[in-house]
């Protein structure tokens, strides 16, 4: 490889942006912030069987494709279904 192809290559792989990975399970904390609720309102919504949960050693932990269903499930808040 000739220099200057070489600079040009450690320039473009500077360059890409780097892909930052979202966890799939979240803590209650995060959780919260992912669907906008409270960190009460998210345990009552665990607490009535809407949102699943899982205890993994310690930690209680929420999958986020739970999170994106239980979103998916309820409309917006003061949206008008024009029909």
């Amino acid at each position: 490889m000739i220099k200057h192809e070489k600079a040009q290559a450690v320039a473009d792989a500077k360059s890409v942006s780097t892909i930052r990975l979202q966890p799939r399970w979240l803590r209650p904390d995060a959780a919260a912030d992912y669907c906008g609720l409270s960190r009460s309102s998210l345990y009552e919504e665990m607490g009535a069987g809407n949102i699943r949960s899982y205890r993994v050693g310690g930690c209680r932990l929420i999958d986020r494709e739970e999170l994106d269903r239980f979103i998916s499930s309820h409309p917006e808040k003061g949206s008008t279904n024009l029909q």
